[in-house]
Order: C-alpha cells, then sequence, then structure tokens
C-alpha cells in the first residue's frame, strides 16, 4: 500500500530508511551524516496520510528530535509539531507538551552544547511528563550501551513550566509587543529601532518592518488585524500594511518621544513624553 497517496517510489521507501546514515547522532554536529530524505519527508507524509501512529511515534523521539536540529530544521519541527496537533487531536496532549518543550528550549536546542542535550533536557521535566515516561521506556528497550548517556537529577522540580516559547529576534531591549486579533501573530519593538512580526506558533521570523529612525516605544494592531502601529522616540507614528509590511503613511506631530498608543476602530490615540495624548482618525491619514 501507498505511504501517502500521490507518493512517488523514493518516498514508498522512507520508512524503512536509517536516521542517520554514518556514524551517531551521539557523535555530535559535523560528525554524521543524517538521512536528510527521512528527517524531512516521513512525518510530513505520515501527517499528509493521517497515519497517527508513525507520526507522533517520529515526533516525541529524542533521536528525531536531535537529528531535526543537527540538521538545521528545528524551526519546521515546530511546524510538523502544529500540523500534527491539528491532524490528531486524540493525541493532542502529549504533542502540546513537546511543542512546549521545544519553545522553551529552541535556542540551546539549536547550539547545543552536547549532542545529547534534548535527552538531557527531556530527564529534567516533571516525573508526571508524558514525553518523560515514553523516553523511559524507550530508553529500556535498548541494549545499555546503545542509551543516551544523561545525568538524572532527583531533586528537579515536579511543577510543570508555564512558559511555552521564548523568541530572541531582537537585537536590542525589547520595549513593547502585542497580538494580532487572529492570535497568529505577534508584533515586538525594540531599541533596535525596528518592529519584527513573528508567528506565533513557532516562533518564526514572518517579517521585518523598518522604518523608525529611534527606538520603537509602542505597537498595536488595528481590530481588523490588517495593520500594525508603531510609535517611536522619533517622534512618529507609522502605519502598517500586517500583510506585506509596507509603510502606508506617517503621523507626526508630537514634539518628543512617543511612548504609548491605544487603537478602537479607527481611531488610535497616542501618548508623548512631550504632556500630549493625540486623537488621530486612521481612516484620513
Amino acid at each position: 500500500p501507498n505511504f501517502c497517496p500521490g507518493e512517488t517510489a523514493g518516498d514508498r521507501m522512507v520508512p524503512s530508511q536509517p536516521l542517520v546514515l554514518q556514524g551517531s547522532l551521539k557523535d555530535g554536529r559535523g560528525r554524521c551524516v543524517i538521512n536528510l530524505r527521512r528527517v524531512g519527508a516521513l512525518v510530513p507524509y505520515a501527517i499528509k496520510g493521517r497515519l497517527e501512529g508513525p507520526a507522533v511515534k517520529e515526533l516525541i523521539s529524542v533521536e528525531y528530535i536531535t537529528a531535526k536540529f543537527v540538521s538545521g530544521m528545528g524551526s519546521l519541527l515546530l511546524t510538523e509539531v502544529v500540523d500534527a496537533m491539528n491532524t490528531f487531536p486524540d493525541s493532542g496532549a502529549v504533542l502540546l507538551e513537546l511543542h512546549s518543550f521545544l519553545g522553551r528550549h529552541m535556542t540551546l536546542l539549536r547550539h547545543p552544547v552536547t549532542p545529547g542535550l534534548a535527552a538531557q533536557l527531556l530527564v529534567q521535566e516533571p516525573d508526571a511528563s508524558k514525553l518523560l515516561r515514553r523516553f523511559r521506556h524507550a530508553e529500556a528497550a535498548r541494549p545499555e550501551e546503545e542509551r543516551w548517556g544523561v545525568l538524572e537529577w532527583d531533586q528537579r522540580p515536579q511543577e510543570f513550566d508555564p512558559l511555552l516559547m521564548t523568541v530572541r529576534e531582537h537585537d536590542l531591549d525589547v520595549n513593547c509587543v502585542a497580538m494580532s486579533p487572529s492570535g497568529t501573530f505577534f508584533a515586538s519593538g525594540g531599541g533596535d529601532k525596528s518592529v519584527k512580526i513573528v508567528r506565533i506558533s513557532t516562533g518564526d521570523l514572518f517579517m521585518i518592518l523598518a522604518g523608525h529612525t529611534d527606538a520603537v516605544n509602542a505597537v498595536v494592531y488595528t481590530p481588523d488585524g490588517r495593520r500594525v502601529v508603531s510609535a517611536g522616540s522619533d517622534k512618529t507614528i507609522r502605519i502598517w500594511d500586517a500583510l506585506r509590511g509596507a509603510e502606508l503613511f506617517v503621523l507626526s506631530g508630537h514634539a518628543e518621544n512617543v511612548r504609548a498608543l491605544a487603537v478602537n476602530g479607527t481611531t488610535l490615540i497616542s501618548a508623548g513624553h512631550d504632556k500630549t495624548v493625540r486623537v488621530w482618525d486612521l481612516g484620513t491619514p
């Protein structure tokens, strides 16, 4: 039977191909040869073919997680987890836990100090962790010489960390943040004079809004989600197309830094260091 509708003969071989073609994942970056076809194709095909067992088993495997990051596909892994969550609701709990685990540790996993970092971070999860239980079960079935070398910490916290993701995109301090009405993106402004639009589910940078000549102090979305409004220490308020990133127009009037914004419909309110609050009509720039 086909692995997935529309597959090629080569695709049909992917499930039986090894994850590592040469060396071992424990050898670290550059010292093993990853099967990029297996790492890049198996889970997307399994999700497309609604093969829940193979997809979830692969996603929660420490070997697969490690191979993804060694191959520079860490962000794609988060996308696969989100796609699996949407496709396999019965596995939602363990996939949500995986998404949170990856989001919290994304920076570390992208630049691991040791090949076994994913395994080490996993054994520091609370005892109630579904991921940890599945990892221990898989390790128990392996010969001792093939197990991940991890340091067990008996006094580790038993509460789940509420942090879902850490995103580092700005070069300087982050001064403000706003979520899109759809909950799909957030916009953040900082001392690097830019507004960064980031996809919340994966932490991927969607676009950069560049135009301010000084720090960005405030950012909001319009209620329809079609525009982003930013204000900065350059005394300006800038209105952007939220999907194309184009600067639509600039509002000038404040004599000093603009510190805060609020929007309702087409009415925008700004507050500045010049001791004024200004009301604007976004429908008539």
